[in-house]
C-alpha cells in the first residue's frame, strides 16, 4: 500500500514538545539547522522543513518538528536535538498526497547526524509532482513494469542511471534491487519483468560519468516525489521524474558534521607505507563494514593520506577506508579496515580525538 509523505504542521504544532527535545532545550544542547529551500536555484517563499528521527516515521509523514514558512528568499531556521534525523522539504498541500503542481525534496545526504550545539547548513532544491502516473496493462500478467522519463528543469536528460531499491535500510546507497540501463536522448527509463512490491525510485548522474561515489557540486539527483510507488502484477506504471543539480558541498553532508571535540583521525597508506590520497575513511555502528551508509564518512584523504572522522558522539566505531562509495567495492579500488584490533574497533570518549588509528589499503584485484 502507497504511504503518505506530506505532513500536517497545523497538528504537529499543537503536540507536546518531545520528552528528548524539551531535555535538549533546557540544557542548551539542540543543533540549528538552517539553509535555503530553492526552486530551479530561486528562493522558494512558505517552504517547510520537516524532521523525522527514522525513515519509517518519514513515510507516515508525522514529523517530530517542522520550521516555520521560509522567507523571500527560501531562508529557513529549525532547531533540534542532538541525533539521527531525516529531512525533507515541502511546499504545498500538508496532508495526504501531493497533488499536481505541489512541490517536495528529500535530502541525498539523509540522515543527518546532528552533535550537541552543533550547526549545520542544508539546502533543499523542491521538485515538483508534474503529472499522476499513468497505469496501463504489462505484457506479462504475472509481473508489473515500471517506466518513466527523467527531467532537468522541464528538458529530458541523457545518461541518467536510473535505480529501485526495496528499503531505505542502505540509505539509498549501492546497487540497489534493480538498475536500468543508462537514459537516452528522450530520458525514458525501463523496469521489466518486476514481481509486485512497493519500489523506491531514485536517480543519479555524475559529470565524471561514474556510478559510485559521491555526488559533486552540479551532478544531477532525484528522489521521485512520490515514492514509494506500488508496481502490481499485470500492471505496467508510467511516472515523470524529476531531478535536481546538487548545490554547494555544505558541511555534514554524505555524513560529515561540523568540526566537532570527538574525533577520530590517522593516516591511509599502502602496504609500502606510501600515502593514498582522495581516499575516504569511515567509521560504522556495526562490524558489518559493506552495503550500506557508514555513520559518518572523512572528507578525501590529504596528499599525506591524513583523514579525520568527526563523529557527533562517543562509542565503539568501526574503522575502514576505500577510494569510493556507493556500491560495493570494485575491481582496482582502494579498500582496507583497520587492523589494530581484530575486529577493527575503536573505543572514542565523548568529546575526546583518537588519533594515529592508521588504515593500510590494497588494491582489489579482479
Amino acid at each position: 500500500m502507497k504511504r503518505v509523505l506530506a505532513a500536517t504542521a497545523v497538528t504537529l504544532l499543537l503536540l507536546p514538545v518531545s520528552a528528548e527535545r524539551a531535555e535538549a532545550q533546557s540544557s542548551g544542547q539542540e543543533a540549528v539547522v538552517t539553509g535555503r529551500v530553492t526552486r530551479h536555484g530561486e528562493g522558494a517563499e512558505g517552504a517547510k522543513v520537516y524532521a523525522y528521527p527514522s525513515f519509517e516515521e518519514l513515510l507516515t509523514g508525522r514529523p517530530l518538528a517542522v520550521s516555520a514558512g521560509s522567507d523571500a528568499d527560501g531562508s529557513y531556521s529549525l532547531a533540534l536535538p542532538p541525533g539521527t534525523w531525516y529531512l525533507r522539504a515541502g511546499k504545498g498541500q500538508e496532508e495526504g498526497p501531493l497533488e499536481v503542481g505541489e512541490m517536495s525534496s528529500y535530502h541525498g545526504s539523509n540522515p543527518f547526524n546532528l552533535p550537541p550545539k552543533g550547526e549545520l547548513v542544508i539546502d533543499f532544491s523542491l521538485v515538483e509532482k508534474s503529472r499522476e502516473p499513468v497505469t496501463g496493462a504489462a505484457e506479462d500478467p504475472g509481473t508489473g513494469t515500471l517506466t518513466g522519463r527523467v527531467t532537468w528543469q522541464g528538458t529530458a536528460v541523457e545518461g541518467v542511471l536510473v535505480r529501485l531499491y526495496l528499503d531505505a535500510e542502505s540509505d539509498f546507497r549501492g546497487m540497489g534491487y534493480a538498475a536500468a540501463p543508462p537514459t537516452g536522448e528522450d530520458g525514458t527509463f525501463r523496469f521489466d519483468y518486476l514481481p509486485e512490491s512497493d519500489y523506491f525510485l531514485l536517480a543519479r548522474k555524475r559529470a565524471g560519468g561514474g556510478s559510485a561515489g559521491p555526488l559533486g557540486e552540479g551532478d544531477l539527483f532525484g528522489y521521485y516525489v512520490e515514492n514509494p510507488v506500488a508496481v502490481g502484477n499485470g500492471k505496467a506504471l508510467e511516472v515523470e521524474f524529476e531531478v535536481v543539480a546538487k548545490g554547494r558541498e555544505a558541511p555534514g553532508a554524505d555524513s560529515r558534521p561540523r568540526a566537532s571535540g570527538t574525533t577520530i583521525s590517522g593516516n591511509i597508506t599502502d602496504v609500502s607505507g606510501a600515502a593514498v590520497p582522495e581516499a575516504y575513511a569511515f567509521a560504522y555502528e556495526e562490524p558489518v563494514m559493506a552495503h550500506k551508509k557508514p555513520a559518518f564518512i572523512s572528507s578525501p584523504a590529504g596528499e599525506d593520506g591524513r583523514y579525520v572522522i568527526f563523529l557527533s558522539r562517543g562509542g565503539t566505531w568501526y574503522v575502514g577506508a576505500r577510494s569510493e562509495y556507493g556500491d560495493s567495492p570494485a575491481k582496482g579500488e582502494w579498500y582496507g579496515r583497520y587492523d589494530g584490533s581484530a575486529d577493527h574497533a575503536v573505543a572514542v570518549e565523548e568529546g575526546r580525538a583518537l588519533e594515529d588509528v592508521d588504515i593500510v589499503v590494497e588494491r582489489i584485484l579482479p
